[in-house]
């Protein structure tokens, strides 16, 4: 499973040497960094209820998928949680068990001429030994959970489960929404006597849930022409968000305030904004409505950096709408 795009994890409840219930956790919990917790008790009929949860520890979209066993009777499994927004069109799963009149004992009079005597056992009957149903759940600060409850014919404590959970890619909360990642596709141009080198804060950004693919920018002297230019690729009739990211470099002692601008198709100014930076990451953004055709983005760039700067960047340019 580890070749899939999202992350997956699995919880399975299952007997450990046919003496004692565990949860086995098997797939990719460590992107998805859920934890399983569960508490068994009668409910106020006395009948056993399973309630469970997933608590996550970051911020983001979920897909779970609950499947549990029947015990062949009559089978819920349904939200309770309201520290979440599950998105969902059944918050509940209902399967019914039916009954089976099934007749055991037949005695029919000697003369045949009176009805015989049918004793009958109503057996219930389920038609199905495990269920399952689906939400999409949105946490929107750390350890948040997905809650729910289960009622079948196993008893609380005995009985089987499997939670299927699918981390979703663009799963950062405080995050700007995005239809369409990062427009920035190529890698910035010096301009002047900047240098720029890439930095790689994590190996894999389908790892981390605010990947950050800094450079590090520094410039030989001062010039007036001392530039980063990004040069994405950008259509008109979409929303854009221009999100820089900035600090200095550690241990340069820098500070300062470059300014990044954006710039149509035309040489027209879009957006700008100073970016001042010091040894505390900044996050800044720039929101650009609808373009004209002909006058959407074509240029980001970070200028007025002087010799005595050094920071390290990391830019996106998302489809917001």
């Amino acid at each position: 499973m580890h070749g899939l795009p999202l992350a997956w994890a699995k919880f399975e409840r299952r007997r450990i040497d046919n003496l004692t219930w565990k949860m086995a956790v098997s797939g990719q919990n460590e992107i998805v960094r859920g934890t399983f917790a569960e508490r068994n008790s009668p409910d106020r009929t006395g009948q056993d209820v399973n309630t469970s949860q997933i608590q996550f520890a970051e911020p983001g979209w979920y897909l779970v998928v609950v499947q549990a066993g029947t015990g062949n009777a009559t089978t819920e499994i349904a939200l309770t949680s309201g520290s979440v927004q599950t998105w969902v069109i059944n918050p509940m799963g209902r399967w019914g068990a039916g009954t089976i009149v099934q007749p055991i004992d037949v005695a029919a009079a000697a003369n045949g001429q009176a009805d015989p005597v049918v004793q009958v056992l109503n057996r219930v009957w389920q038609p199905y030994q495990r269920v399952s149903i689906a939400w999409l759940t949105q946490t929107t600060a750390a350890n948040q959970s997905v809650q729910w409850q289960t009622t079948s014919g196993e008893l609380a404590g005995f009985n089987s489960l499997a939670v299927y959970v699918w981390r979703f890619f663009n799963y950062a909360g405080g995050v700007e929404k995005m239809q369409q990642p990062d427009r920035l596709f190529d890698p910035p141009q010096a301009e002047g006597n900047v240098t720029v080198t890439a930095l790689r804060t994590t190996a894999n950004r389908w790892y981390s849930p605010v990947y950050k693919l800094y450079r590090s920018v520094t410039a030989t002297a001062n010039n007036p022409f001392n530039k980063v230019v990004w040069l994405p690729e950008c259509l008109a009739d979409y929303t854009h968000t221009l999100r820089v990211a900035i600090l200095a470099t550690p241990g340069s002692g820098a500070t300062g305030s470059p300014v990044v601008s954006i710039y149509s198709a035309a040489n027209a100014l879009i957006g700008s904004q100073a970016l001042t930076y010091n040894a505390t990451e900044a996050v800044y953004t720039i929101n650009v409505g609808r373009r004209a055709a002909g006058q959407q983005i074509a240029r980001v760039e970070i200028a007025q950096i002087n010799a005595t700067d050094a920071f390290d960047v990391e830019a996106q340019l998302n489809v917001t709408d």
